[in-house]
């Protein structure tokens, strides 16, 4: 009996008449060509996608700085322009309509003084001794 032709336990092996592919590979060259086209297609997708995503998150931090210093979206002139405008404005309606100024309000103290507001008594929670 050759020591080749069984197995561990001394059965006879089978030989495997399946065709051998060269390289390993099971995938052909026009399926990798594919594949690598998808892939560069799948790539452009992503940076362009990210630039908008990216254009569109500067436009709306733009838009809230400006909607913050009281400048309206349909004004498109520059920042500091648009700024001096809206300051001058808000200073105009202030003349026309005054607003009466209210004082602060005064401030309460809710806090008691009492001894027993600051010192806990714990006794009887750890009363492992008893």
């Amino acid at each position: 009996m050759e020591p080749d032709a069984t197995d561990v336990f001394g059965r006879p092996i089978i030989p495997d008449n399946r065709p051998v592919q060269p390289g390993g590979w099971s995938l052909t060259f026009g399926q990798v060509f594919w594949y690598s086209i998808a892939l560069c297609g799948l790539y452009v997708l992503g940076k362009r996608l990210r630039m908008r995503v990216l254009v569109w998150r500067e436009r709306q931090l733009k838009l809230q700085t400006r909607r913050r210093y009281g400048i309206p979206d349909n004004d498109l002139r520059p920042f500091n322009v648009a700024y001096a405008d809206a300051v001058r404005r808000a200073q105009e309606e202030e003349k026309h309509n005054p607003k009466p100024r209210r004082a602060p309000p005064a401030v309460v103290d809710l806090r008691e003084t009492s001894q027993e507001q600051t010192i806990r008594n714990r006794s009887g929670v750890f009363n492992f001794i008893s």
